[in-house]
């Protein structure tokens, strides 16, 4: 019988997620990402176009090589290195499919990517 409570309890939160998204979408409120993907992200005023985890993922420089985004240790500090290589990536501009992103330390010590506003793009 406990396990048809827990598939309950499931159920009831997967609703309730699905028609709060509905009701922020509604209101304009959901944030999505435009720049990069379709994802519906829930809303941050700290990072309001902050990329999803697949997204980031994807990120590359100029040139197309892959990168990575972390922190040097617990206290912190952004450091960029290429995926293919290990070595540093000296600066915090990314590309996601085309699109110019940049990526930072967010508060508390993880990783933000955003996408540039568009006027800041050329």
């Amino acid at each position: 019988m406990e396990g048809a409570y827990e598939w309950l309890a499931e159920r009831a939160l997967l609703t309730a997620v699905r028609w709060y998204n509905g009701l922020l979408k509604a209101i304009g409120s959901l944030a999505d990402n435009p720049a990069v993907c379709s994802a519906e992200l829930i809303p941050n005023r700290r990072y309001p176009r902050y990329g999803c985890s697949g997204c980031a993922g994807r990120a590359c420089s100029a040139d197309g090589r892959p990168l990575q985004f972390g922190n040097v240790d617990i206290s912190g500090a952004f450091t960029a290195q290429y995926s293919d290589t290990g070595e540093m990536y000296p600066s915090d501009e990314c590309f996601i499919e085309g699109v110019k992103c940049l990526a930072g330390e967010a508060k508390f010590g993880s990783i933000v990517i955003q996408p540039v506003a568009r006027e800041e793009r050329a």
